[in-house]
């Protein structure tokens, strides 16, 4: 008798633990999680800041209604220089329950955090910050734009089977860790070539800007890195009857709005084709970028994929609402567009895959 009581409050503690680890568990699945972003928010609040914020909320109200066992939080912080950019960062990847941080728009800023990312080991995307440099300093950097070193390629591949001879490239004085690059690297490469390249600076604080009556009228091509509002200025004030190329900086329905009738003869380079801008509610490829990026840390954070990020985009792909993002060596691999641009709408675009290294069925696509 002694026997079988002794086995029968071994089976009762066996039923408690049983019905604990249970009660654990629903509790676990039931209970809501939490997924807390850090947002990084430049001041002056330009259309671009207030985009991606608009994205990223409209993502998170979302994920409310697909998710509702997981709580959001997102804890936008300000900053209107490097100083505060730092402080508020330390403020943000010491705080525990922050699982990511949604980082600058600008290179020029990411750069200034890197030591502080690599100390902390946090998460940061960089809503389509794309210079190479900047990319590679942090394993936890993830950027959802294309590299520059890819941009370039696309530039350089677009010139020589156009065979332009006769190139200006205007960069912008407020994103220079960006726009040096690009112009340093097109110059540079075109340098041991017949090619005539010029390279001007615009500054949104001068009226009279240095390009002003020095743009050759042998000049075929301008190259603009810039960002949307200085594109728009810059190809309503110039009296130029050829071909401008802009970078992923200013690929958006917006821009296209903001020339009206002077948007024949422009092309633009972007990861994300013209159609899903048609389909989505964002005029500009970084608010889609930014409303998929919600996602992705959405569907890490419920795989528990969170804590070593830099193995998860060794190879991965994310396929959201509007885009598919897939991630190479922790950067984004994504095709590129050049998208061409007649009487205020998209005519065809030019696909150029990066795996091959040139521009496909270009001929049909530019309708020759």
């Amino acid at each position: 008798m002694k026997s079988s009581g002794n086995l029968r409050g071994v089976w009762i503690i066996y039923v408690l633990i049983f019905l604990i680890i249970l009660g654990g568990l629903v509790i676990y699945w039931k209970y809501p999680k939490t997924l807390t972003i850090g947002f990084l928010e430049r001041l002056p609040l330009n259309i671009n800041t207030l985009g991606v914020r608009s994205a990223v909320i409209n993502a998170l109200e979302e994920m409310r209604k697909n998710y509702p066992n997981v709580k959001y939080r997102l804890m936008v912080k300000d900053y209107t220089n490097y100083v505060e950019l730092k402080d508020i960062y330390n403020t943000l990847a010491k705080n525990k329950y922050v699982q990511a941080i949604i980082g600058p728009l600008f290179s020029s800023d990411a750069k200034e955090i890197v030591d502080l990312v690599n100390e902390y080991n946090k998460l940061t995307f960089l809503q389509g910050i794309t210079n190479p440099n900047v990319l590679k300093s942090s394993k936890y950097f993830v950027s959802t734009g294309i590299s520059d070193e890819i941009q370039v390629k696309t530039i350089e591949a677009y010139i020589d089977y156009k065979n332009y001879r006769n190139i200006t490239i205007i960069k912008s004085k407020s994103n220079p860790v960006y726009t040096d690059y690009i112009a340093s690297k097109l110059s540079k490469d075109f340098a041991t070539t017949d090619r005539k390249i010029r390279v001007f600076t615009f500054d949104a604080n001068k009226k009279e800007q240095e390009f002003h009556g020095k743009i050759s009228d042998e000049t075929e091509l301008i190259i603009l890195i810039t960002p949307i509002e200085e594109s728009a200025a810059i190809i309503k004030n110039l009296n130029f009857k050829g071909e401008f190329l802009l970078t992923d900086w200013s690929a958006s329905r917006e821009l296209i709005n903001l020339l009206g009738s002077k948007s024949e003869g422009i092309l633009m380079i972007s990861f994300c084709p013209y159609v899903v801008l048609e389909k989505s509610p964002y005029e500009n490829y970084f608010y889609v970028a930014a409303f998929e990026t919600v996602g992705l840390l959405n569907e890490l954070f419920l795989k528990k994929r969170l804590k070593k990020p830099f193995e998860v985009f060794l190879d991965y792909t994310y396929k959201g609402k509007y885009m598919k993002l897939h991630f190479k060596g922790g950067l984004l691999k994504n095709d590129v567009y050049i998208w061409k641009v007649e009487n205020l709408s998209i005519k065809d675009y030019m696909k150029f895959l990066i795996e091959s290294g040139r521009l496909q069925e270009i001929e049909r696509q530019i309708g020759k």
